[in-house]
């Protein structure tokens, strides 16, 4: 998706200038080799006027899996264990 807003707007040099990052590290994002920071994506976003729905998928895209809960849920000892 953020190569589709990149290539819409047919300046990746001007883009990367905008977003405070070099060229070369907007190519590394955009080929998969780099994973930008939120700051970035959004710097990104905003050099292309990505709307809000382009911009939720593209937070959406590279914020990968939620993260699971592995904690055990144990019964609450009410004291009645032991009781004669």
């Amino acid at each position: 998706m953020l190569q589709d807003l990149v290539r819409r707007s047919g300046r990746q040099f001007e883009i990367a200038r905008l977003a405070g990052i070099s060229p070369c590290h907007l190519s590394h994002i955009l080929n998969g080799h780099r994973q930008p920071s939120v700051g970035v994506l959004n710097r990104l976003l905003d050099a292309v006027c990505a709307s809000a729905a382009e911009r939720a998928a593209v937070l959406g895209s590279f914020a990968g899996p939620a993260p699971t809960c592995r904690h055990e849920v144990r019964a609450v000892d009410d004291g009645a264990r032991g009781a004669a």
